[in-house]
């Protein structure tokens, strides 16, 4: 059996706890959209909560970065080595993974699936504001969505653009860096 040292077990659980509140935040947020109620409202209500708070409470696309998944992978390897299995864990890594999905099947909604020669403008690549790394951003899966349809790509984050050529190369045909925000928006119209 695995004995992980204090300090590796209680950082693990942190990441673990605020991953849950994460994913249960996204799942809120899903079923907020399905009954026609504004999200935001329900945060604020659930924040207000001081047993809760407001921390770690925004619902969005999916959670990345390279500490932040690794040491979940790491959390679920340590219970697995010690005899335990978590299906919560593995539900929280589960919703996570659909929740990087979710703006490109609003996308496919809206356009009722006619997305080839669009362009579409996105704001931020990073996997969450104010660093330039993309390690598991949820970016990645809705660019390579978009560009399987065939969509065009008009993106701000001139942080995080080095980080993204790097992975992905040049991508001329596909998508535009630019370094004004509205300059993303600017172009052909869907």
């Amino acid at each position: 059996m695995y004995a992980a040292p204090r300090g590796e077990l209680t950082k693990l659980a942190i990441n673990g706890m605020l991953a849950t509140r994460i994913s249960y935040m996204n799942e809120i947020a899903g079923l907020a959209d399905t009954l026609g109620v504004d999200v935001e409202h329900v945060r604020q209500g659930m924040g207000a909560d001081s047993r809760i708070g407001f921390e770690y409470l925004y619902p969005g696309c999916g959670f990345g970065g390279p500490n932040f998944s690794r040491d979940l992978i790491r959390l679920a390897d340590v219970q697995l080595q010690s005899g335990r299995y978590s299906a919560l864990l593995e539900q929280v890594m589960d919703i996570n993974e659909q929740k990087k999905e979710t703006l490109f099947r609003k996308l496919w909604a809206h356009f009722a699936g006619e997305m080839a020669g669009k362009t579409v403008a996105i704001w931020g690549a990073a996997f969450k504001p104010g660093t330039a790394r993309i390690d598991h951003a949820p970016v990645l899966t809705l660019l390579e969505a978009l560009w399987a349809q065939g969509v065009n790509v008009q993106l701000h984050d001139p942080a995080a653009v080095p980080a993204l050529r790097a992975l992905v190369g040049e991508r001329d045909d596909l998508v535009t860096y630019t370094h004004d925000p509205y300059q993303a928006c600017e172009g052909p119209m869907p």
